[in-house]
């Protein structure tokens, strides 16, 4: 820990003492905080302060130190006092990075052209390049790419090929990244570093088979998956619900971070190993790993899913009074409550959310719509909190927009349905077969036979009515008892349909029976006894 030494400008002592003084003297304050008293330090005697060779060497030794501390703000100041002053490659490349991190991508171009013209520098280019690849400025990094393969070899080269490879990654355009993982690995063998990032990479996009390639190299390099990569794959497979391969990797790490400890609970709850949960928790006590919000969260799943209200409970206070307990806290939560009907705790824990100022996110929103919608079936409530959404600035999903439309469509609020599905395409969503299943519950619950038929034919893809679509309509009908839309839907049924399943006998013997035409049932009974086929009673 560091001290400033004061130094008055009637007392003023040599820059190179100075530094020596500072380097020697313990403080209260962090290296950071030191960096930050010698700037003011250095501009309250400026420009005294820059005379001289060692005033010179103070300045460049700050702008580096400050890029460093990632004080980009001071690094920029400082270089606003190197006008007509020659610094050295290594300040120019700290303020060049101050600059790229700051947005200032004119000025950290003219200073590129600067110091390429001083000297052929290699880390200034791939700053430069690490510069366009978060603006996405491809052209520009590529451009600069093509000048460093054609400045230096490819041994030099990998921290700016992973780079690159970052930039098409973030982009999705991963073929880019194999053709350029390919031409390294051709020439030299890519450091953990390199398989590091391309392994995070594609453990995001679910993508096992490149995985185990870079694994492979991996293995004919000599070289072992570390913790964060073992960690990485480990949570790849608990994604794709492979908790034998995901708990294989889970094993090959040293020493478990909490978000390790916190996988593996997730991936015991989810085969119902709850003997191994516990020995998790013993081992995150006994490493002094204290529980955080994922923690609680997972547990809180864990004992929902085996209804044991009290503990659910209990460690929801326990999050609570450990400051852990989040808006993925509180969701868990609320899933256990609306599941087991729990719908006045569920209310209470609403509005606890909302008076503690947890800012409510998509998943707490697909809860509460699921519980206002489906299950109390509370259309006010459902509104409220879709205007509450609105002006959060959270934005629906399709799973928000069919549980809305559920919510409608059983209380048969059809002007509404309508707006909401026209306000779900204009956020660019577009119906799918659940959703025209919705309308055509509603229909059928209106007992409109047009309607109904319209959007069996639209949930079908269909031009026009065939007898999937007469068969469906009537299947519908049938549940609600739309006694006279049955009258009028039969002959149409009668004249497309080609009787040679079960399910339409069984249909139409249904519907000649809510029609009370139990002649025809009989007949039917007799047709399907001639083509051997048993009709089951319910």
């Amino acid at each position: 820990m560091w001290r400033l030494v004061p130094l008055t400008n009637t007392q003023r002592v040599p820059m190179l003492i100075q530094q020596r003084a500072y380097s020697q003297v313990r403080t209260t304050g962090d290296k950071r905080a030191h960096c930050e008293q010698k700037y003011l330090h250095f501009l309250n005697g400026f420009p005294e302060t820059l005379e001289g060779d060692l005033g010179k060497q103070q300045l460049r030794w700050l702008i580096i130190e400050s890029n460093r501390h990632k004080l980009f703000s001071q690094t920029f100041e400082l270089y606003k006092l190197t006008k007509g002053i020659r610094m050295e490659v290594d300040a120019q490349t700290a303020i060049l990075k101050a600059l790229g991190s700051l947005g200032r991508t004119d000025q950290a171009r003219a200073l590129f052209e600067e110091i390429s013209n001083f000297e052929s520098n290699l880390v200034a280019t791939g700053i430069m390049i690490d510069m366009y690849s978060k603006k996405k400025q491809f052209t520009a990094a590529e451009e600069l790419f093509e000048f460093a393969k054609k400045t230096w070899p490819v041994a030099e080269l990998e921290v700016v090929y992973c780079t690159m490879m970052s930039m098409y990654g973030a982009a999705k355009k991963f073929a880019k990244v194999e053709k350029l993982y390919d031409s390294l690995i051709q020439e030299i063998a890519p450091s953990p570093v390199c398989y590091r990032n391309l392994i995070s990479m594609f453990a995001k996009e679910l993508d096992e088979k490149k995985i185990n390639l870079f694994l492979s190299h991996m293995r004919k390099l000599g070289q072992e998956t570390d913790d964060w990569m073992n960690s990485t794959i480990c949570n790849m497979y608990a994604r794709l619900r492979r908790p034998t391969e995901a708990l294989q990797f889970y094993s090959k790490i040293k020493t478990p971070t909490v978000a390790a400890y916190n996988m593996a609970l997730g991936i015991y709850a989810e085969i119902g190993d709850y003997k191994k949960m516990d020995e998790i928790l013993e081992k995150m006590e006994g490493q002094g790993a204290w529980r955080d919000s994922s923690t609680y969260m997972r547990l809180i799943k864990s004992y929902g899913n085996r209804n044991m209200a009290e503990k659910v409970e209990e460690l929801f206070e326990e999050a609570k009074h450990s400051h852990q307990a989040n808006v993925q806290v509180y969701t868990a939560v609320l899933q256990f409550y609306v599941k087991n009907k729990f719908l006045e705790k569920a209310e209470g824990l609403i509005s606890e959310m909302e008076n503690s100022r947890i800012k409510l996110d998509k998943v707490m929103y697909t809860q509460i719509f699921y519980m206002y919608a489906i299950q109390n079936k509370n259309i006010e409530k459902m509104e409220e909190h879709y205007e509450k959404m609105q002006r959060a600035g959270v934005e629906p999903d399709l799973v928000i927009f069919h549980y809305l439309l559920g919510g409608y469509s059983r209380a048969f609020e059809e002007k509404k349905s309508l707006e909401l599905l026209e306000t779900m395409e204009a956020h660019g969503i577009s119906p799918t077969e659940r959703t025209y299943d919705i309308f055509v519950k509603m229909y059928a619950g209106m007992k409109r036979e047009d309607e109904l038929r319209s959007y069996v034919q639209k949930m079908l893809k269909e031009d026009k009515p065939t007898q999937m679509t007469e068969v469906i309509v009537l299947e519908h009908l049938c549940g609600t008892r739309a006694i006279d839309q049955i009258r009028t839907c039969l002959p149409k049924l009668e004249e497309a349909i080609v009787k040679n399943d079960v399910r339409t006998y069984k249909l139409l013997a249904n519907a000649y029976s809510l029609l009370g035409d139990f002649k025809k049932v009989s007949a039917i009974r007799a047709e399907m006894k001639s083509k051997r086929l048993v009709l089951h009673t319910e």
